[in-house]
């Protein structure tokens, strides 16, 4: 397709090198037999542990029994029954101090496309978004694409080192810690950006990193001294022990 009829918005974002990077390793994966020679990415950290409980259901026939109500438009937060659902699940799991109810819970399509849509609720252009980095890194550049190429928030990254700084009270690799999340906020506010919030991974993604109660109630203070929204992605919840 010709570019001049594209939109400037949409040309600022076209794939550059690094996504044509992103695109070979993914066409190209290991395995040890087939493809001892392929690629093995460290971008995105995958669950393949339940793949064989979930490959069950779908050959459930009670799953694929369809119903009148099925083939109409829905609630456009999401299908009643799945957000009731979703509620109750959210109840138990994370064990909230109130049951979570349906009219609480909105769904979409994918992680990303509730970051997207949420920056755009919460942030204007030109407003900035603090990220620990490394993070995920999926299509196009996964997490700070979603703040970027709709929203046009500013990622600040909140850098973490493999290198264990022991002085500073650290005690592994890729630590998240609030005078980190400080000193990006400090240097994001000095160079004049309007710093809205945090976003956290939790179990990390792609480290792997666990956020235990203690850190997850100090980085909510930090944010609730200066005045900072918290959007968290627990997507793997259910893979660990320790909720908030």
């Amino acid at each position: 397709m010709s570019t001049a009829v594209l939109s400037k918005r949409y040309l600022r974002f076209l794939p550059d090198d690094q996504e044509e990077d992103c695109e070979l390793i993914r066409s190209k994966p290991y395995d040890e037999k087939e493809n001892p020679d392929g690629f093995i990415s460290l971008e995105t950290s995958e669950n393949h542990l339940c793949d064989d409980l979930i490959l069950s259901k779908f050959v459930d026939s009670k799953i694929h029994a369809m119903q009148p109500w099925m083939l109409q438009y829905c609630n456009p937060r999401g299908i009643d029954k799945l957000r009731d659902a979703v509620a109750r699940h959210l109840s138990c799991q994370a064990k909230s101090r109130q049951p979570v109810r349906a009219d609480d819970i909105t769904i979409f399509n994918g992680a990303e496309s509730v970051i997207t849509s949420l920056m755009q609720v919460i942030c204007d252009p030109e407003d900035g978004f603090l990220v620990p980095s490394p993070c995920y890194g999926g299509g196009m550049l996964g997490i700070t694409n979603s703040l970027i190429r709709i929203p046009q928030v500013k990622p600040i990254l909140v850098h973490l080192e493999s290198r264990v700084n022991f002085e500073a009270g650290e005690t592994r690799p890729f630590q998240l810690t609030v005078p980190r999340l400080e000193a990006a906020y400090k240097k994001a506010v000095e160079q004049g950006v309007k710093v809205k919030g945090i976003f956290l991974i939790n179990p990390n993604n792609p480290t792997g990193e666990i956020y235990d109660c203690q850190l997850l109630k100090e980085c909510l203070d930090f944010a609730n001294r200066n005045s900072l929204h918290v959007v968290i992605d627990e997507i793997y919840m259910g893979d660990r022990k320790s909720v908030v």
